[in-house]
């Protein structure tokens, strides 16, 4: 008898794709959360402001799903963005941003300028991106999550 001609994806290709949305799908439930640092509620699609002291950050969108996350600030109408990740990255941007680091309690553990081109781990559960010409909060200072109703 002769061969019967193979698929022109094969087999292990489609087990490939099913492992990848797999783990695509606890990745998705893994990034979406109810709260903000601090462990204030936050309800999907608002923006909010973050205050420290003195310093005030312009509106944040806080990025709950997939979409928002691949996104990030590539957006135009976007002038910050709040993000639970393990690491954030520059590729496709036209100029540098500032990452602050940020536990859950809220606390600024670090700032970093993260250049186009170039990866940044994080060092707590929060990053928050910001554009290079907006002013960061201290390090160590305790970040305030207001809705932008009380802005």
């Amino acid at each position: 008898g002769r061969a019967q001609p193979r698929p022109a994806f094969g087999l292990r290709p489609w087990f490939a794709l099913l492992r990848r949305a797999r783990s695509l799908r606890r990745f998705a439930f893994a990034i979406v959360g109810g709260s903000v640092p601090g462990g204030r509620s936050y309800r999907p699609g608002r923006s909010v402001v973050m205050t420290a002291g003195a310093w005030r950050s312009p509106r944040v969108t806080v990025a709950t799903s997939f979409a928002d996350r691949l996104v990030g600030m590539r957006r135009r109408d976007v002038n910050g963005l709040l993000l639970r990740s393990a690491s954030v990255h520059a590729f496709g941007f036209a100029s540098p941003l500032r990452v602050v680091h940020v536990d859950a309690e809220g606390i600024v553990l670090h700032q970093d300028l993260l250049t186009v081109g170039r990866r940044v781990s994080a060092r707590g559960p929060w990053i928050l991106e910001l554009p290079i010409g907006t002013g960061g909060p201290d390090t160590g200072a305790q970040l305030t999550v207001l809705p932008c109703s009380q802005a």
